[in-house]
């Protein structure tokens, strides 16, 4: 029996390293294990570990410099999210696809509903942390984010009917607006729920917000292609920009949010809680 024991050991261990070594790169490795059931018989065991890959830096939250290694982890994790993570189910960062936003109308320069579809953020992975605040808790997360960004554009099909800075704007087709120097807040706040006798995170609450240091807009077929009318407004717009993005800047940052409590807990969701704190 003990041979046997050592025999089952070992082919477990051998399937194990092999199984480790194909899967090195991905998050999710098998192990197996040998125990003995209550009538002392032997039986293998499959152990999947989720867990993000070893090339993630882990911050444990009793980590007396939890927020320092939270910012180096979360930095080092946009550079490397560009191709999201398939195993996972991650969806990639580059370019961070949204199948459609609606803006509403502003209170001031901004008199048309913006319609965006097959909209693609990119760059996002390029912001530079500047600050954070993190606090874990055995049963929830906070984070207090700042960073740079020095440039950030969405592409995306659009549909104007209305009116900007008093004059009409109608148009459909292709547009591209992008954000220069852009300091972003991030107030992210998640808590722990139970799957499988395991604690994971789920985002409660987050709060975005954008301030660029300049947007520069370019619509294209509006006035049904008419290129002199066309241009002429997209001049207005740039030459204008900061009244426009202030009237409706914080509509941007609102739909942005929820899309990021999404990414965010694709991953939590997938991870258990004390695999990264």
């Amino acid at each position: 029996m003990k041979y046997g024991i050592v025999l089952l050991a070992l082919f477990a261990l051998l399937i194990s390293a092999c199984y480790a070594g194909k899967l090195r790169k991905y998050p999710i490795i098998l192990f197996l294990k040998v125990i003995k059931t209550k009538d002392k018989k032997l039986r293998l065991k499959y152990v999947f570990y989720s867990f993000l890959a070893s090339e993630y830096q882990i911050c444990k939250r009793d980590n007396p410099n939890y927020s320092e290694c939270m910012k180096n982890a979360i930095q080092d994790a946009l550079t490397r999210l560009d191709n999201g993570i398939p195993t996972l189910n991650v969806p990639p960062l580059q370019p961070l696809n949204i199948p459609s936003i609606t803006i509403g109308e502003g209170k001031g320069a901004v008199n048309v509903v913006q319609k965006y579809k097959n909209f693609n953020l990119y760059d996002v992975g390029k912001s530079i942390i500047e600050k954070i605040e993190a606090k874990a808790t055995p049963n929830d997360l906070k984070l207090e984010v700042e960073l740079l960004s020095p440039e950030t554009r969405f592409e995306a099909d659009y549909s104007f009917n209305g009116r900007v800075l008093l004059l009409p704007i109608v148009g459909d087709g292709k547009c591209t607006v992008t954000l220069q120097q852009v300091k972003i807040t991030i107030n992210l706040y998640a808590e722990t729920f139970e799957k499988k006798e395991k604690k994971y995170l789920k985002v409660k609450n987050v709060t975005l917000k954008l301030v660029p240091g300049k947007v520069i807009y370019n619509f294209e077929n509006l006035f049904n292609g008419d290129e002199r009318l066309g241009n002429e407004m997209n001049r207005l717009l740039n030459d204008n920009w900061k009244d426009v993005y202030d009237d409706i800047g914080d509509q941007y940052a609102v739909a942005l949010q929820t899309v990021f409590a999404d990414y965010a807990d694709k991953v939590f969701s997938k991870v258990p809680f004390e695999e990264i704190s």
